[in-house]
């Protein structure tokens, strides 16, 4: 993959740092691969993960991304996820690093529990949904909440969008993980 400063940022784990004396709540594009991490290398694993509209795998052939295609009038399609892929890694094998496509993990066991975004018009929809699914079945508590006739981007928009400000109330209420 590439780099980000002087080193892989998938190799050494700079950009998902989790060692902290208080539980912590992580919610960021690389939650999955800073839980995955914290997890394998026995680190402080944060009391909840959540993902809004996660990349949880490399791969163009979910019925989302077949549904959304490249068409240029939503904010993010096919096109638009090969180019970010593209920037991320040094060669497409580096796709089958369970780090960067934890759908393709061996286990997600372990893991803390996790609130799913998705957006029913966004490329991601599937995979996140699978992911949410995959944890289910590996026994991790998720709850998952796909937003109908949304975009991709959606989350940040509530002050036109009411779907928006109902996905924010919803991260808002995992305050509660920190009383643990």
């Amino acid at each position: 993959m590439r780099s980000i400063g002087s080193s892989n940022p998938i190799e050494n784990g700079s950009f998902c740092t989790v060692a902290t004396q208080t539980p912590i709540l992580i919610a960021n594009q690389n939650i999955s691969l800073s839980c995955l991490m914290a997890r394998d290398r026995q680190g402080k694993m944060p009391v909840h993960h959540m993902l809004i509209y996660p990349v949880t795998n490399y791969a163009f052939d979910t019925p989302s991304y077949q549904e959304i295609g490249t068409n240029p009038q939503v904010p993010l399609n096919r096109l638009g996820m090969e180019w970010f892929w593209d920037k991320y890694f040094k060669s497409p094998a580096d796709g089958s690093n369970p780090y960067a496509s934890p759908l393709g993990a061996k286990s997600l066991k372990g893991l803390p529990p996790a609130t799913v975004i998705t957006a029913d018009i966004d490329p991601l929809r599937s995979e996140g949904q699978a992911y949410a699914q995959r944890l289910r079945t590996e026994g991790v508590s998720v709850k998952a909440t796909n937003y109908t006739n949304v975009t991709h981007e959606f989350f940040g928009m509530g002050a036109v969008v009411s779907k928006a400000k109902q996905a924010v109330q919803q991260a808002a209420e995992l305050r509660s993980s920190f009383n643990r």
